[in-house]
């Protein structure tokens, strides 16, 4: 079986309009990328083990009033599984005249003593600081030969870029990607890759409902889910969700279904049109037809199973001796306990190897048995104040003196 390798989104921040920029975020296809332009992005590559990527981390839309002079970020990743080889921070950064770049970032490739590399690029020429969208730098990725199955988490933090006061402007959204080996990028098969479904909030291992499908936007059963016009219709009524970005208060992380799109706001026509072309509009669940028309069933709730204990076996009671010492004065007043349970004899069960068998003793009448049977009854009793000195053995008169 194949390995997958996910390299996890990271949630979407605060808004920080006017100081941070739109997104920072990875695209596993670095063609259409350049300094000063972004070709569509790509949220997951498929790889086999010991193969290496070139990936690029990208910025969209920083603002003008607060453009950049440097830009830092802490990848955070598994070592075990993969090394970061290079980095070449030679692009927006780097686009304007008389840039001269100062590459402070840890070295590489990586000693993978740790699972985090921190990068940290400042532009110390005299040129005029950058702004807009472009690569902020395109880095090496080694998938090891003998990863261990599963998904490993690569996340960005203590990210944003450093604006002409020196200060680091997180970005409003960060977006990262997912590196499959040897399996599918989809795991569900309902078209959207398992990061895109990571940010999107539902289940890259659900391909249907509400909570498994990003297509169904609304409900209507909860049986089945089909994909038709109240979908589509969703992203302008009853709230209008078209048209809004992280910040705003009628922007809802649901529709944005192509993450980290850089066509206008965070929710635009591309979201839209996710629904009715591409992978996500001819998905695999559906053998690659149409999906707009059909339907998928919805898993039944998973149900608990009861589970019995077995109730523990009684262990037997025997009798204990106690002795006063003869220290203690005839007149000593043992202090009142709370209530306890005495068990008399060996009950309730029998245990020859704890308790010897009936046999003529000291107290044995023609009614031993039935006595012995007696003997065995547990009962409650509120101890009194007792003469330590009055204490005796259990006597036929008194069987049940402790």
């Amino acid at each position: 079986m194949g390995t997958l390798l996910a390299l996890a989104l990271v949630l979407p921040g605060q808004a920080n309009h006017g100081a941070g920029m739109e997104a920072l975020a990875i695209d596993m296809d670095v063609a259409g990328n350049s300094a000063t332009a972004l070709g569509p992005r790509q949220d997951c590559l498929t790889l086999a083990p010991g193969g290496d990527a070139l990936v690029d981390v990208t910025a969209t839309n920083i603002p003008p009033a607060n453009s950049m002079t440097g830009f830092a970020y802490k990848l955070s990743y598994s070592s075990a599984a993969f090394t970061i080889t290079s980095q070449d921070p030679n692009y927006l950064l780097a686009a304007n005249a008389d840039s001269l770049l100062a590459n402070t970032s840890d070295p590489l490739p990586d000693d993978d003593l740790n699972d985090d590399w921190n990068s940290t690029v400042m532009d110390t020429g005299a040129g005029t600081p950058e702004s807009g969208s472009g690569v902020l730098a395109r880095i090496s990725i080694h998938v090891d030969s003998s990863a261990a199955l599963g998904i490993y988490f690569l996340t960005l933090n203590n990210h944003g870029h450093v604006g002409p006061d020196s200060l680091t402007a997180a970005p409003d959204s960060t977006f990262n990607a997912s590196i499959a080996i040897g399996v599918p990028c989809d795991t569900d098969g309902d078209g959207w890759n398992d990061a895109a479904e990571l940010v999107i909030g539902t289940s890259p291992d659900l391909n249907c409902g509400a909570a498994g499908w990003p297509a169904e936007l609304v409900a209507e059963s909860a049986e089945t889910s089909t994909l038709n016009i109240a979908d589509l219709a969703s992203f302008i009524a009853p709230v209008r969700r078209l048209d809004t970005s992280v910040g705003h208060p009628d922007f809802d992380r649901r529709w944005d279904l192509k993450p980290g799109s850089s066509f206008g706001e965070d929710i635009n026509v591309e979201d839209i049109s996710a629904l009715v072309s591409g992978s996500s509009g001819f998905p695999p669940m559906f053998g690659g037809q149409k999906a707009l028309g059909l339907s998928c069933a919805v898993p039944a709730p998973t149900v608990s199973e009861k589970v019995t204990l077995p109730v523990p076996a009684v262990s037997p009671s025997v009798w204990v001796s106690a002795s006063v010492p003869s220290s203690v004065s005839a007149n000593w007043i043992v202090p009142r306990p709370a209530p306890v349970k005495i068990t008399i004899a060996c009950s309730p069960v029998r245990n020859s190897a704890i308790c010897d068998t009936d046999k003529p003793t000291a107290r044995s009448k023609p009614n031993s048995m039935k006595r012995r049977r007696n003997e065995t009854m547990a009962y409650t009793k509120k101890p009194n104040t007792v003469n330590a000195a009055a204490a005796k053995k259990p006597t036929d008169n008194n069987p049940n003196t402790p």
